[in-house]
């Protein structure tokens, strides 16, 4: 098996510790890409990681018992509310949600980020006069449902708000995501799969509201 000293005596051009593999290099450099491009790297694939663990053993479990009866406006809420949570309000719209978003570190009138709202584009979802708000400025009533992205924005929001209900956006998505990374800065790749599950769990909120409010 050829290593990666060996390789650079012959001329390669791979960058490792003196004596492994070329192909174990190969393979971890392949692994790394699909993390990025699904989880958005590996700091926040473990991130991701930790909040499915919770997930599973029933930690996060309460922020998917819902009483979608009382639902009238779904509020999605990240960090910036340049990204993850316009999208969603944007979408949701599409689909006849009464919505609204912000940002939990927002800065006040900020336009979405332009990566992500050209891939949004491209899904006929438009974010061009969207521009971020903070918690202060959002008015909130107990018929509002608080959507976050990540569990520490949940935690937040359950100290900061009295009355509206709670959830996790990747909990309603096709496979549990309770953690979804923001995808500010990152690559199209990361940000395509981003959306994705953001239009799984928008999606499957618009029905829950539609089921319970039919007739």
């Amino acid at each position: 098996m050829e290593t990666l000293s060996e390789a650079r005596q012959s001329g390669g051009g791979e960058q490792a510790a003196p004596g492994v593999p070329v192909a174990a290099v190969g393979r971890y450099a392949s692994w790394s890409r699909r993390i990025a491009g699904q989880y958005g790297g590996k700091r926040a694939f473990l991130r991701h990681q930790q909040a499915l663990s919770l997930y599973r053993i029933g930690v996060l479990h309460r922020f998917t018992r819902i009483d979608w009866r009382w639902v009238n406006r779904v509020i999605f809420v990240c960090h910036g509310n340049i990204c993850r949570s316009p999208y969603c309000e944007a979408r949701g719209r599409l689909l006849g949600l009464q919505t609204a978003s912000l940002g939990l570190s927002a800065e006040e009138d900020s336009p979405a980020n332009a990566s992500v709202a050209a891939l949004a584009r491209l899904r006929g979802v438009e974010l061009a006069d969207h521009r971020a708000r903070t918690l202060p400025n959002v008015a909130l009533s107990r018929s509002d449902l608080l959507v976050a992205m990540e569990p520490s924005q949940a935690r937040q929001l359950r100290k900061l708000t009295d009355g509206p209900q709670i959830t996790l956006l990747g909990l309603w998505s096709a496979t549990p995501r309770p953690y979804l990374h923001d995808p500010y800065g990152l690559g199209q790749d990361y940000i395509t799969s981003c959306l994705d599950i953001l239009d799984q769990g928008v999606q499957r909120i618009a029905k829950e509201v539609r089921q319970h409010h039919a007739g």
